[in-house]
């Protein structure tokens, strides 16, 4: 016969954050359900945060008699010793989504500021970034980085991205040189980056829009052994997008308004892989730290 578990009637409070707008609930919720199986649970469910914060206070009672909980504690464990039924929930956003929001509200300032006269300069003639047609190093042709560039200017084209005329081949070409040296680093990672995202649910997969720039670098060829990526570059690399979102001409037309969104989750895609890299190696040096072994027989 299964064993009933015990439940306790609590409010929850989740207060507003990146992920989703502020909730309030009065439920029953297992005594031996842990804070940290709450949060989960009821935090946006398509999201995974690291961090956050929970206190406990009584009914009725104002905010300086709070108390801050040890999420790992469970709801009975609470009630049954102090008779606190109300809890507060905050997430803790993580660096990826501080940088978001800095990037968010640096590039609205920016757009209104620099409107007026960007669309002066764009109501001229438009244009796009001369495709390279050497290599440093190649008596002819391109190498293969560069043959990436060229694809990304046929992308550009393809899809209406175009810049002003007078700035194509400054400002444009950085543009794209910034996208091709980030496509260029992950080239030989997808299906690594791909397959943590199935089985994790905060790492995010390469956007499905640059599967096309997969395996350009012949590691095999070089005679060369593929390397980890560092949480150093991936930060660099997905900062470096972020700074792209801040000029004015991605607010230019729709078709730059809905490429720009695949730029994001490039950025985001590789913030999250350095976060789920870094938690990894976290538990293992926990594991090797351990005097007793991980597992038993």
């Amino acid at each position: 016969m299964a064993c009933s578990i015990s439940t306790s009637t609590c409010s929850l409070e989740f207060e507003e954050c990146p992920h989703m707008k502020g909730m309030k609930l009065i439920l029953a919720l297992p005594n031996n359900m842990t804070f940290t199986q709450v949060f989960e649970r009821y935090h946006a469910t398509h999201i995974k945060v690291p961090e956050f914060r929970v206190r406990g206070k009584q009914s009725g009672s104002k905010d300086g008699n709070c108390f801050d909980i040890t999420p790992g504690l469970t709801i009975g464990e609470i009630i049954s010793a102090f008779d606190i039924r109300c809890f507060e929930f905050k997430c803790l956003p993580s660096e990826h989504d501080e940088i978001r929001q800095m990037i968010t509200e640096a590039a609205s300032t920016a757009t209104k500021s620099a409107s007026n006269a960007f669309q002066i300069l764009m109501a001229g003639d438009k244009g796009y970034p001369n495709k390279k047609t050497t290599s440093s190093g190649m008596k002819a042709g391109v190498n293969k980085k560069d043959e990436m560039f060229n694809m990304l200017v046929d992308d550009f084209v393809q899809r209406k991205l175009s810049f002003a005329k007078s700035t194509a081949n400054s400002e444009g070409s950085y543009f794209i040189q910034v996208l091709c040296n980030a496509l260029w680093y992950l080239t030989n990672q997808h299906s690594v980056i791909d397959e943590a995202s199935r089985r994790k649910k905060n790492v995010q997969p390469v956007p499905v829009v640059f599967s096309k720039y997969k395996g350009f670098n012949d590691l095999k060829r070089k005679k060369l052994k593929s390397q980890p990526l560092k949480f150093s570059d991936l930060k660099m690399h997905a900062e470096a997008i972020y700074s792209l979102m801040l000029k004015p001409v991605v607010n230019s037309s729709p078709e730059w308004k809905t490429e720009s969104d695949n730029f994001k989750q490039l950025a985001n895609c590789m913030l999250c892989y350095r976060q789920y890299s870094e938690e990894q190696q976290r538990a293992t040096t926990s594991y090797h730290a351990l005097t007793h072994p991980v597992r038993t027989i």
